[in-house]
């Protein structure tokens, strides 16, 4: 693999690596990653986040994982889970390779280094996720054994996979409420091995990388692929898309063709959603949209807004140019922040005039 790249580089391809992050701030970094990537169920990182912060937080516990971000969720296993064949984890790691296209899979390995006061630390690594499937094929293992922790009273068994797979019923019932389900494969050595084999691969083909840079390069690649390349639009998922327009904000359907349309209304949005279009803001309207992305009492009361909206459009009768597009943005988001069947309010004393003709 080290001999062809070193070839297509000679012929002049411009190789691109795996992206990896060193001693960085774990949740910080994935999270970033998934909010760019997935489009739906993102609640589901807080799982991940709760795994490997207790993972973290204990010295016996794995300190390597697999995460997975997708565009309906993530996923985050252990290591030893994912190399181990019959396991639901190994089962659900294995399914999105089979063509499936429009999940736009990212994975990562996460090797975590402890707790910095009350932050996870530690080193993520991007994967070719198709090379390590086909590194699963040859480098994964049987389970042989299960140890189970049961929950009232705290108690640890093991028994043979042959009698957990058959009997996991009746051990449930005879011996209470099942904590946590561990497989163990005969030979944890040369599990051990594979996966350190892997690791080699995994950073051969990596570089360090900042996440806001790779989080554009996401954005990027996601845009030109669909056939989007203006270059213009910051992608916007599709919740962030219906948040932005129920609220006023300007957001653009956008097509393979290079072409974008602006959407008017929610029921304009679902039509388009239907029919698989990606979305797309500027710069400040997205920025404007995290003020309704947070769970927070408003700066200014309704009254509070009507008033900054009258001062706005009085001070625009000045006919400044200097000031009028800073004023048409304040007018612009105060208009926003009203509640609906406020928006479009002007001052009564101002009606006889148009707003664009003020500014």
């Amino acid at each position: 693999m080290a001999e062809l790249r070193d070839e297509l580089k000679g012929q002049g391809y411009a190789l691109r690596n795996n992206a990896s992050f060193l001693n960085v701030d774990v949740l910080e970094t994935l999270k970033k990653i998934m909010e760019q990537n997935t489009d739906y169920y993102q609640s589901d990182f807080r799982y991940d986040a709760e795994k490997l912060r207790e993972a973290a937080a204990d010295r016996n516990a794995e300190r390597r994982f697999f995460w997975m971000s997708r565009s309906g969720g993530t996923w985050c296993f252990t290591e030893s889970e994912v190399y181990t064949r019959r396991t639901s984890q190994h089962n659900t790691w294995n399914f999105y390779g089979a063509g499936n296209k429009s999940e736009h899979v990212k994975t990562f390995w996460i090797d975590l280094k402890g707790m910095r006061d009350e932050t996870v630390m530690g080193d993520i690594v991007e994967l070719d996720y198709q090379k390590h499937l086909d590194y699963l094929c040859t480098h994964s293992f049987e389970p042989s054994a299960v140890e189970i922790v049961f929950k009232h009273p705290n108690d640890v068994r093991t028994f043979s996979y042959q009698e957990y797979d058959q009997n996991f019923q009746s051990i449930a019932q005879r011996y209470g409420t099942v904590q946590r389900v561990s497989f163990l494969v005969a030979d944890p050595y040369e599990l051990s091995r594979a996966a350190a084999l892997a690791h080699g691969l995994f950073w051969e083909a990596a570089e360090p990388m900042d996440v806001d840079t790779y989080a554009k390069r996401l954005e990027h690649d996601r845009l030109h692929d669909y056939g989007y390349t203006a270059d213009d639009l910051m992608l916007t998922g599709p919740l962030d898309a219906e948040k932005a327009v129920t609220n006023g904000l300007s957001c653009y359907a956008l097509y393979p063709d290079n072409s974008k349309e602006l959407i008017h209304g929610r029921e304009d949005y679902q039509k388009r959603h239907f029919k698989g279009a990606l979305f797309g803001m500027t710069v400040e309207e997205r920025s404007t949209l995290q003020y309704f992305k947070q769970d927070c009492t408003p700066l200014f009361t309704t009254e509070e807004m009507r008033e900054i909206c009258a001062l706005a459009v009085q001070a625009g009768m000045e006919n400044d140019p200097d000031r009028s597009h800073l004023l048409d943005k304040i007018i612009h988001k105060v208009e926003c922040m009203l509640p609906q069947e406020e928006q479009g309010y002007a001052p009564e004393q101002e009606n006889e005039y148009n707003r664009e003709d003020l500014l």
